[in-house]
């Protein structure tokens, strides 16, 4: 029991410490080098924005972690000195979900013996979109550049809080469930 403790401490200590504001980039398009741009990238917040833009190429996932209850003029300079730090021109949100932190139950419950429960911090995130670049593209290239950087996204989304996959398996017996969490 003890060590049950002690390794709950542990995992709890070193989530709390990694979860101190930070930022992520995942560069989607290989031939992008990030390289800090002077202006402030333009910063859109919803897909009505997006469409009033001309295409941009996107080139990477920008994924802030910061408390929830953060100023939004704080943050949204914190996200534009990271996005125009990686060379990003446009930043459109993408995302923005509730972090987790994976806590012990009590064994002697039925469920689960580990669970997650929210820990005030959120993750957002960003496409990070250039368009110098974009302007040899055409629009199906930006939308391609997109759906890349979109797959790179959830797979950040799914890492971050701690999603588990579930297999489907044939069903070995009419109790037994389809999805199986191994």
């Amino acid at each position: 029991m003890t060590a049950r403790v002690a390794l709950a401490l542990a995992v709890g200590l070193a989530a709390a410490g990694c979860l101190h504001a930070n930022t992520q980039f995942v560069r989607t398009d290989p031939s992008f080098q990030p390289r800090p741009v002077p202006a402030p990238p333009q910063i859109l917040w919803d897909a009505d924005e997006t469409k009033k833009i001309p295409p941009f190429l996107t080139v990477g996932v920008l994924e802030v972690r910061r408390k929830e209850v953060d100023n939004l003029d704080t943050f949204a300079a914190y996200v534009s000195s990271e996005g125009s730090e990686r060379g990003c021109e446009v930043l459109a949100q993408r995302d923005v979900y509730e972090m987790r932190t994976r806590t012990f139950t009590n064994p002697n419950t039925l469920g689960p013996a580990m669970v997650w429960r929210p820990n005030g911090y959120a993750a957002w995130q960003f496409y990070c979109g250039v368009r110098t670049a974009a302007q040899q593209f055409d629009e199906g290239d930006a939308k391609y550049s997109r759906s890349v950087a979109t797959e790179a996204a959830l797979k950040l989304r799914a890492d971050g809080r701690g999603d588990v996959s579930c297999s489907k398996e044939a069903r070995a017996g009419t109790h037994i469930r389809s999805d199986t969490c191994r």
